[in-house]
């Protein structure tokens, strides 16, 4: 008994120690269960930071490269207003250097060169010849002093080119712009005083019939005849006409016509005058040759007509736009003898 007791006992134990054991199992795979899912969000979350940490790294490295590139343009750009600086400097103390060792020659070398600018230029941009004779006269005075002072060779050479550029300005005949558009305008204002071709009035026969006669006279019977007679006559003229074929047929010109002939008449010489005035010598010459023809047809061939015709071809032969000579020569030759005699460079870039 006491054996079975204790056996009993054993067994006892042991399914209780087994059931432990089983328990012990199954807390173990709970807890690794639980371990292997903590791992599983760690290792998410460390992924997730991971991310997060390098989207902050690329976005802060994308900035520092973005101001580390302002920052260079912003160097570079007051490193170039240094070295513009730094050339404007040199060029004024070049300047200053320069003029400390001016003389009168130079001054006056100085004026011819500007005075021969401006003449280029007008002749270039105002197209005018008198405003440049007079300037580069004015230039040769300079430089004639200059030679007086100096005795340079090189100084004749452009006094000779200088001579040679007023010789061909000499010769462009002188255009009165300001007297042609004045005459354009007087002719204008003569246009309406022309007499122009109008209808004919014809009287109709119908209008002679019923003429009033006095009835206090009674008509006898040849002059009632007569009558009839010319009545008859006067019938036949509406429906038959005779003309020479021969000769050329003239259109006839109703009074609308003629009011708008006289406005293009006037529309064609005040385009005349604007084309003077922008030297398009071929709109002004057509302009008054287009005139001319509107006179010859549509007014009547009076002696006013033909000298307002004659006046009007005499300003189409004017040539209002003259070729001009190229009279930069003299000028060429007098910068390059001021280069060489002052060793001077180009300005550099940047300088005022």
């Amino acid at each position: 008994m006491l054996l079975l007791v204790l056996l009993l006992a054993v067994a006892g134990g042991g399914f209780w120690f087994w059931q432990q054991l089983q328990r012990q199992a199954l807390q173990v795979q709970e807890l690794q269960a639980q371990i292997a899912e903590s791992d599983g969000q760690l290792t998410g979350l460390q992924s997730q930071l991971q991310r997060q940490v390098g989207d902050q790294l690329a976005a802060a490295q994308s900035r520092a490269e973005t101001q580390e590139r302002e920052w260079r343009q912003q160097l570079s750009a007051v490193q170039n207003q240094q070295g513009e600086l730094r050339q404007q400097v040199e060029g004024q103390q070049q300047r200053l250097a320069s003029l400390s060792t001016t003389s009168r020659e130079d001054w006056l070398l100085a004026e011819a060169e500007y005075l021969l600018n401006i003449a280029n230029q007008r002749v270039l941009m105002e197209r005018t010849a008198d405003n440049a004779v007079a300037l580069l006269r004015s230039a040769d005075e300079r430089l004639q002093q200059v030679s007086e002072g100096t005795g340079d060779g090189e100084i004749f050479a452009i006094r000779k080119a200088l001579n040679l550029d007023l010789a061909a300005l000499e010769k462009v005949a002188p255009v009165d712009k300001e007297g042609i558009y004045l005459r354009l305008y007087a002719l204008a204002e003569t246009v309406d005083d022309l007499p122009r071709l109008q209808l004919p009035e014809f009287a109709t026969n119908s209008e002679a019939a019923d003429a009033p006669s006095d009835p206090a006279v009674e008509p006898g019977w040849g002059e009632r005849i007569w009558r009839g007679l010319r009545n008859l006559a006067g019938s036949l003229d509406r429906y038959v006409r005779i003309e020479d074929v021969e000769a050329p047929a003239q259109p006839l010109v109703d009074g609308y016509a003629t009011r708008l002939a006289a406005l293009n008449v006037r529309l064609l010489l005040e385009q005349a005058q604007l084309a003077l005035l922008q030297e398009e010598a071929t709109v002004y010459r057509h302009s008054l040759e287009k005139a001319q023809t509107l006179l010859q047809n549509y007014y009547i061939d009076s002696e006013q007509n033909r000298q307002l015709r004659a006046s009007l071809a005499e300003l189409a032969a004017v040539e209002v736009a003259p070729e001009l000579p190229d009279i930069s020569a003299s000028r060429v030759l007098l910068r390059d003898y001021l280069r060489q005699l002052h060793r001077v460079q180009p300005a550099p870039k940047g300088q005022l």
